[in-house]
């Protein structure tokens, strides 16, 4: 019964202090980040708990205690589930600390930066199109063996090209840059940061590349993706839209959600039934499909990560980490032996087996490292950098420079979008941060601008000194011809 005490006073504090930053920031992005902290941290103990005193939640990861090890609600569970809710609790604390109040935000009401919707559809179709060529021989390798293509484009499963990693990132690239740019569509003059002039062929050349790179990615079975481009352009557009259309964006949004469930439960469908496959769903399906998004089993691999960690008495390795984030700047294609993440340390240490990837809680990474305080250390960094990025959105001013405006404009929603890689990894996933979350849409967005930001001060007009005034003003009479009348 302690247990469910733990779990409830954690998860009260955890709902206030997100509470309470919401009502500073007024910004959703606090609480679905923190939301997906939750998720994979502390979601799937409530039904473990339940499960171990005698009930029957219906979850589905008894597979991975076979697999991996079993979870006993002993000391060790305890403290896994302590370290994970200070892990929470530390990056709300020091958002709480960091972020400025919504009456010090100076987001200026100026002339938004034009983006050219031409210029950045090129971007996303050659992206798209490129992404596909790496992998076009992987999927068809998976369809003549009758296998899914989820499977037969794997790097654990499949034989993939030496170039899946820039497929990856080409996926991305093509997926973010269709998503902003029809948000910059559909906020049409109500834009408040980023704006763009549609021809009538616009809308058409976005339905056409977002609904291909959807199908592409349906076929792959990759929901990451296409999570991190729709929450990406949800939370852009409420920033963007000086009018949010609440209901309609509300409704989409549910909509991805089906979608999202969808890619999910026919990724296991080899290529050659899926036409059969989707052409035979039904309302249920859709139900089934919310469900699977609800009651997943992810919520439970990266989960038992600390209780391996500390039931095993794994030792931490003093910041190998950094030493594998330093060189990971080196491509794998080049450097094949190059040092592994703290991930293959942790299944090597806790018997895991060969093959298969389980994924770790990114507190539990910095345990790895540094024991107990690296949960603290990585609290303290993971909220200062989200902190730092949610400010200079706020702080943007119409003098900002081109690529700096980007990055402030886009960062702090693709940091949250990026939240479901960041929790289920350790401290090496700042390079993704870096690349992924932070530069690439940004330079993206920046390429596709027509013109840099106007400054607000070339819009105001001169006040000019009072003495000034008066033979200005006797001049345009005299120019006038109504001088002495």
């Amino acid at each position: 019964m302690e247990f469910n005490a733990l779990l409830t006073v954690s998860t009260t504090v955890i709902t206030t202090l997100a509470w309470t930053i919401w009502s500073r920031t007024k910004s959703i992005s606090f609480l679905i980040g923190i939301g997906f902290l939750y998720y994979w941290s502390l979601f799937g103990a409530w039904f473990i708990v339940a499960d171990k005193l005698g009930g029957d939640s219906g979850m589905h990861y008894y597979n991975l205690e076979r697999e991996l090890f079993t979870i006993r609600l002993d000391g060790d569970y305890a403290w896994a589930l302590v370290l994970y809710s200070v892990f929470i609790i530390l990056v709300e604390l020091v958002l709480l600390l960091l972020v400025k109040p919504e009456k010090f935000f100076t987001v200026r009401k100026a002339v938004p930066v034009e983006l050219s919707h031409s210029r950045i559809l090129v971007i996303a179709a050659l992206a798209g199109v490129l992404s596909f060529l790496i992998v076009k021989g992987s999927i068809a390798s998976a369809a003549a063996l009758n296998v899914a293509t989820y499977t037969g484009t794997r790097p654990e499963t499949g034989d993939v090209s030496p170039l899946f990693t820039l497929h990856q990132v080409l996926d991305r690239i093509a997926l973010v840059a269709a998503g902003l740019g029809f948000v910059v569509w559909f906020c049409g003059d109500n834009a408040r940061l980023i704006s763009g002039r549609s021809r009538r062929w616009t809308l058409i050349a976005y339905l056409l590349v977002l609904g291909g790179m959807f199908a592409f990615n349906f076929v792959l079975g990759d929901k990451s993706e296409l999570l991190f481009a729709g929450l990406t352009g949800f939370l852009f557009y409420l920033a963007n839209s000086t009018r949010p259309r609440i209901l309609l964006v509300g409704s989409l949004a549910v909509v991805g959600v089906i979608g999202l469930g969808f890619v999910g439960l026919f990724r296991g469908v080899p290529l050659p039934s899926l036409y059969e496959a989707v052409k035979d769903v039904q309302l249920s399906d859709v139900v089934e499909s919310l469900k699977y998004v609800a009651l997943s089993n992810e919520a439970f691999a990266a989960h038992f990560s600390m209780y391996g960690a500390i039931s095993f008495h794994v030792q931490p390795t003093w910041g190998s980490s950094f030493v594998s984030l330093a060189l990971s700047v080196v491509p794998r294609v080049f450097w094949p032996g190059r040092p592994n993440d703290i991930y293959f340390y942790y299944a090597d240490r806790v018997g895991a087996e060969p093959g298969r990837g389980y994924t770790l809680l990114h507190a539990t990474g910095w345990y790895l490292n540094f024991g107990t305080m690296g949960v603290v250390l990585g609290a303290l960094v993971l909220g200062w950098v989200w902190a730092r990025s949610f400010n200079a959105y706020t702080s943007i001013r119409s003098s900002t420079p081109s690529w700096s405006y980007a990055l402030r404009v886009v960062t702090p929603w693709t940091f949250v979008a990026y939240f479901p890689a960041i929790v289920r990894a350790g401290i090496e996933v700042y390079k993704g941060v870096a690349l992924e979350a932070f530069l690439i849409p940004s330079a993206v967005i920046a390429l596709a601008f027509v013109k840099v930001p106007v400054s607000r001060a070339k819009l105001r007009p001169k006040i000019l000194p009072t003495k000034v005034l008066p033979r200005v003003l006797e001049t345009e009479v005299e120019k006038d011809g109504t001088h002495g009348q």
